[in-house]
C-alpha cells in the first residue's frame, strides 16, 4: 500500500504496530499540503488510469458531484447533483474526460477507478463513520462490479484491476467517538464483512484499527476523558475493507495527512470543539 504524506516520520508513528507489520507500506513523500501555494498548483496523484486532484472548496468546472448526507445511498451522475455519498459510472476507455468531486471536513474521500477490457470503472464516496459503517464503499462497488457482470467482465476481474485512493480525514486519537459508533462498526462487521473469503485473514488488523487508543501516541489536547470511547481510525478501517474485498494491496494509496489540527485542510470537529464556525471544506476529485 502507498502512504503518502508530507511527514512520513509522524505518518509512520501514527500506524498501529501490527498494520506495519500486516500491511507492506511504500513511501510517497509530497508537499502537496504543507501550503496553499502548493496545494493550489498541485497536478495531482495518478490512479490507475486516471488521477486525483485536490482544492479547497469549490467543484473543478465540469465535475459532477452530490448532495451528501451520510448515507449510504450511491447515484449516478447528474446536474443538479442528486442526493447520495456514493458516485459512480462505467463508460468506454475512449470517450472524452469524466470528473467527480466530493467535498469533506474531516469525512473520507475514497476514489476507485478501473480500466478493463475497453472499459473504464470510476467512482467517488463520502464517508464518515455513519457512511462507512453502512457500507457506502461496498454499496458503491457493487455497482461498479453489476454493470461489469452486464459487460461480461467477472467480479474478480474488476476488483483486480480497481485501483484505490483514500483522502486525508480524521483519524486516530484525534478522533473521539461514543458507544453508538462502536456498535455501528460492529454491525458492519457483522453483516457484511465476516461473509467476505479475505476477513478471517484481516479480521484482527480490524479490531486494533477500530480503537487505536492504545496502539498510537495521542494526537490533541481537545480529548474529552469520559468513558467508554474509542478512538477509530477510519482511514485505516477502510483500508483493511478494500483488502478484504481483494483489491490488490499495490493498488490501494493513503494519504495519511490528519485534518485535525492540519494548518491548511478543513476539520469540522476542531471547529466546533473551539466554538469556531468552519465553512471551509477540502475537495477531492478524480478524473479520468
Amino acid at each position: 500500500m502507498k502512504l503518502i504524506t508530507g511527514n512520513p516520520s509522524l505518518a509512520f508513528e501514527s500506524l498501529p504496530p501490527p498494520f506495519l507489520k500486516e500491511v507492506q507500506i511504500d513511501l510517497e513523500a509530497t508537499t502537496v499540503f504543507s501550503s496553499a501555494e502548493m496545494f493550489e498548483k498541485s497536478p495531482g496523484f495518478s490512479l490507475g488510469a486516471g488521477s486525483v486532484h485536490y482544492s479547497l472548496d469549490h467543484l473543478r468546472e465540469g465535475a459532477f458531484g452530490v448532495q451528501a448526507y451520510h448515507s449510504n445511498v450511491v447515484v449516478e451522475p447528474a446536474f443538479p447533483f442528486p442526493k447520495g455519498d456514493g458516485l459512480w459510472s462505467v463508460v468506454q476507455s475512449n470517450v472524452s474526460a469524466l470528473s467527480f468531486g466530493i467535498k469533506t471536513a474531516d469525512c473520507l474521500a475514497v476514489a476507485l477507478i478501473s480500466e478493463i477490457q475497453g472499459w473504464t470503472f470510476i467512482a467517488l464516496v463520502h464517508a464518515g463513520w455513519r457512511g462507512y459503517a453502512g457500507g457506502i464503499h461496498m454499496n458503491t462497488l457493487n455497482c461498479l462490479l453489476k454493470r461489469g457482470q452486464e459487460l461480461g467482465i467477472s467480479e474478480v476481474d474488476v476488483l483486480k484491476s480497481v485501483h484505490a485512493h483514500i483522502s486525508p480525514a480524521i483519524f486516530g486519537n484525534s478522533y473521539e467517538c461514543g458507544a453508538d459508533v462502536e456498535q455501528a462498526i460492529e454491525l458492519h462487521e457483522q453483516h457484511r464483512l465476516q461473509k467476505l473469503p479475505k476477513w478471517p485473514q484481516m479480521q484482527p488488523l480490524h479490531s486494533i484499527c477500530r480503537d487505536v487508543s492504545n496502539s498510537v501516541p495521542r494526537a490533541t489536547e481537545y480529548l474529552n476523558s469520559e468513558s467508554p470511547k474509542i478512538f477509530p481510525d477510519l482511514q485505516l478501517l477502510m483500508a483493511c475493507d478494500l483488502l478484504s474485498l481483494e483489491i490488490p494491496e499495490q493498488n490501494i494509496s493513503l494519504v495519511r495527512e490528519n485534518t485535525f489540527g492540519h494548518e491548511l485542510l478543513p476539520s469540522y470537529r476542531e471547529s466546533s470543539l473551539q466554538g469556531v464556525t468552519m465553512s471551509r471544506r477540502l475537495v477531492t476529485h478524480v478524473r479520468v
